[in-house]
């Protein structure tokens, strides 16, 4: 005031309204106060000053009275919340005003983590998460009030589960496997796996083996967990198909295959399942399939001598073919040519005579229908020939007749060959027959009792090599199962001083010879009887017994003896008539010989 000082200025304070408010004086600065207690809400209040001289002066303002702001039901939504999802805080502020700058701040785990009313990552399973609000209404800030929530377990999930092998057999172990397992939270994968068969349980785990059949629906099931909980199961399923079947074994028989020789396939075969197996053959020469071959393959036909013989054998069960087995090969071999068959030409080679040609009657046969040729070897009485030879129509087929004499055994032996390899070989043995067939009586007797007909043999041959005589020789003896007339060659017979006695078996036999039997082997004459126990024609007069003529078969050596009379057909040295074999009987004991050479 221009003439008053503040102290004696009266300030009075009053409503718009008229309710005063109360008054006072200024301070020494010219400073008024008053203390009031207003409702809320818009106020406009009047200060009016009255100096010392009654002039006054006013001024009004207006304002609002307002009191400090509340954050209440603060709150986290969605409740429960999981990772994935986008969270808000809401609050509801009690305050007069119209404005709300409130802030809301939060916390994950106790740890800032931004502000603002929403919240969308940063948080997982079990995470303790706070919502701060603190209210503001432009003008005044209130206390702080906070919200928590923990955040709950969001289960698993698999994108996918597969079953490998996509197409099985009941032999196979099926594999369960998964991808795409994802954890909002983060947590280990805990997920189990359970197989059924047929919609029953048949076992946990990633694997399975042998609990199924052809046709069983196998399912495998993955559920996924975190080990807190289970997600949504996710399943696959196979359905066992056929078990193709199998060969187990596949051979080849024989091991040695030659051009005519049939080949024949050994096959063993399997099936899970127990069904009929049926096998194709593929069979193979050098290579070249051969067409509408079974289980063999015969040579005749189809291959010849080094070619390859191959099969494949493929199985079937009706169902499905199985994996085709390699049987083997086999190389076809050379066939060796069969012996030949030989025969000497002359039959009865005569030394000084014949040469003694031997003589390929029938070729070998070769199944190569190779081109054989022949390899002659000669021995001659057991020893191998190393002398003369020459060519009648093959090298060294015959050997010449002055390299033989009378008696020897000579033995051809022909090998064929087919260019490839020999086969096997084929001999004939002959002996060399005499010009003339030497005959002589022995010189003294031999027992009755020889023991057969051979026994008079060996006492002739005895006494002829005693003699120096050599050569091989046979009794004149009918009886013990044999005929003296088919014993002896068949001639021309003369006696050791050469002496002519006939010229062949029926002049032997006719009834008279041309001069008597009785040179002995040392070239003098024997006169008396000669066991022969042969009729006119040369054969036995009986049988075997008493009056059979024969000695019981040359083993009786007395006339009388056991009780009974044994006698024997006898001819005579100085005899030309059919006396000289068949002159009558004798007792049986001593007996001269007449001997043969062979």
């Amino acid at each position: 005031d221009a003439e008053d000082v503040p102290t004696d200025l009266l300030v009075q304070w009053a409503t718009t309204d008229g309710a005063a408010l109360g008054s006072g004086t200024a301070d020494s600065v010219g400073l008024a106060s008053i203390e009031t207690l207003l409702g809320m809400g818009e106020h406009t209040v009047t200060a009016t000053v009255t100096d010392l001289h009654g002039q006054i002066g006013t001024d009004t303002v207006s304002f609002v009275v307002d009191d400090v702001p509340a954050a209440i039901d603060v709150g986290i939504s969605p409740n429960p919340a999981w990772a994935d999802d986008a969270l808000l805080c809401s609050w509801t502020l009690i305050d007069s005003g119209t404005v709300d700058a409130s802030i809301a701040s939060w916390t994950i785990n106790g740890v800032a983590a931004g502000t603002g009313a929403a919240l969308s990552s940063g948080f997982v399973h079990g995470d303790t998460v706070a919502c701060t609000v603190t209210p503001d209404d432009g003008v005044l800030v209130g206390g702080p009030a906070t919200a928590t929530l923990v955040i709950s377990n969001t289960p698993p999930t698999v994108d996918s589960v597969l079953i490998s092998p996509a197409a099985p057999i009941a032999a196979d172990t099926l594999n369960c496997s998964y991808s795409g397992f994802a954890d909002l939270d983060g947590e280990a994968d805990a997920s189990t796996i359970r197989w059924q068969v047929g919609g029953v349980d048949a076992g946990e785990g990633p694997t399975l083996t042998g609990v199924f059949a052809r046709g069983d629906v196998v399912s495998c099931t993955v559920t996924p967990s975190d080990g807190v909980d289970d997600g949504a199961p996710v399943m696959a399923a196979v359905t066992i198909g056929n078990t193709p079947p199998e060969v187990s074994v596949a051979t080849l028989t024989p091991d040695a295959v030659f051009t005519n020789t049939t080949v024949n396939s050994l096959i063993t075969t399997t099936d899970a399942e127990g069904d009929a197996v049926t096998l194709s053959y593929a069979w193979t020469v050098d290579g070249a399939p051969v067409a509408e071959a079974g289980s063999s393959l015969s040579g005749v036909s189809y291959f010849d001598k080094y070619q390859v013989v191959s099969l494949v054998v493929t199985p079937s069960d009706g169902i499905d073919t199985g994996p085709a087995v390699d049987a083997g090969s086999r190389l076809v071999r050379n066939s060796p040519p069969l012996p030949a068959a030989l025969v000497f030409i002359p039959g009865e080679p005569v030394e000084g005579v014949d040469d003694l040609w031997c003589v390929v009657d029938d070729p070998s046969d070769d199944a190569d229908d190779d081109v054989v040729t022949y390899t002659f070897d000669w021995a001659v009485d057991g020893v191998p020939w190393s002398g003369l030879v020459s060519t009648t129509t093959a090298s060294g087929d015959t050997i010449p007749l002055s390299e033989t004499a009378a008696g020897q055994e000579w033995t051809c032996t022909v090998t064929p060959s087919d260019g490839d390899e020999s086969g096997e070989s084929e001999s004939i043995s002959v002996v060399i027959d005499n010009a003339e067939t030497r005959v002589f009586v022995t010189s003294y007797a031999t027992s009755s009792d020889m023991g057969g007909p051979t026994g008079g043999d060996e006492f002739c041959t005895r006494l002829a090599e005693d003699a120096g005589l050599g050569g091989s020789w046979v009794a004149y003896l009918s009886g013990g199962g044999t005929s003296a007339i088919t014993r002896v060659p068949d001639g021309p017979y003369v006696r050791l001083d050469g002496a002519p006695i006939a010229d062949d078996k029926a002049d032997l036999t006719d009834g008279s010879i041309a001069n008597p039997i009785n040179i002995n082997e040392l070239g003098t004459a024997t006169y008396g009887f000669v066991c022969t126990g042969s009729s006119e024609a040369g054969y036995a007069t009986g049988p075997a017994t008493a009056s059979g003529g024969n000695c019981q078969g040359w083993t009786r050596g007395c006339g009388v003896c056991d009780g009974d009379h044994w006698y024997v057909e006898v001819g005579r040295t100085d005899r030309t008539s059919d006396d000289w074999s068949t002159a009558g009987w004798n007792f049986c004991g001593a007996c001269t010989l007449y001997c043969f050479e062979q």
